[in-house]
């Protein structure tokens, strides 16, 4: 038996980046499916970026990712932000979700 304990996995919880209505001071819920503001987009990116940084880091291993996001507009081009951070240009989403088509600003 051995002491201590083993690290089962690492979750990481991201909140979608700024919306336009953010920017108003407008709450969102589920009934509002606004889409990411310019900036909002660039926060997904930089977020993907740091990602990027774990995961070439020796300390931090980010694998297997398993990747969860609603169908919402902010959340799914938060994901693609993110996604394009991390320098993949190449992903699948899976067969019913597909990202917007968005171009970083």
């Amino acid at each position: 038996m051995t002491s201590g304990y083993q690290r089962l996995f690492t979750l990481y919880v991201l909140r979608h980046g700024e919306t336009g209505f953010n920017q108003l001071g407008i709450v969102q819920g589920a009934g509002v499916d606004a889409p990411l503001s310019n900036i909002g987009f660039i926060q997904a990116m930089g977020v993907g970026s740091v990602f990027r940084g774990l995961q070439s880091s020796s300390s931090s291993d980010l694998s297997p990712w398993q990747i969860y996001c609603s169908t919402m507009k902010r959340t799914m081009e938060s994901l693609h932000g993110f996604l394009l951070g991390f320098e993949l240009d190449n992903f699948d989403l899976g067969p019913d979700s597909t990202p917007p088509p968005r171009t970083p600003p």
